[in-house]
């Protein structure tokens, strides 16, 4: 979320995606999908292991 904040900030401040992307050391495409919205977390369950009888 911290990541997010700087990216909004950085916009707002009038800064082009690209700036943005080498400030913080990312790629243009993760800048821009964060200008669109918060990430959503989401949590990712392994399946268990089945147990053979």
């Amino acid at each position: 979320m911290a990541t997010y904040e700087q990216v909004i900030a950085l916009q707002q401040q009038g800064h082009t995606v690209s700036q943005i992307a080498d400030h913080l050391r990312m790629g243009r495409q993760r800048v821009r999908r964060l200008l669109k919205g918060p990430p959503e977390r989401t949590i990712h369950k392994h399946p268990s292991p089945k147990l053979s009888p």
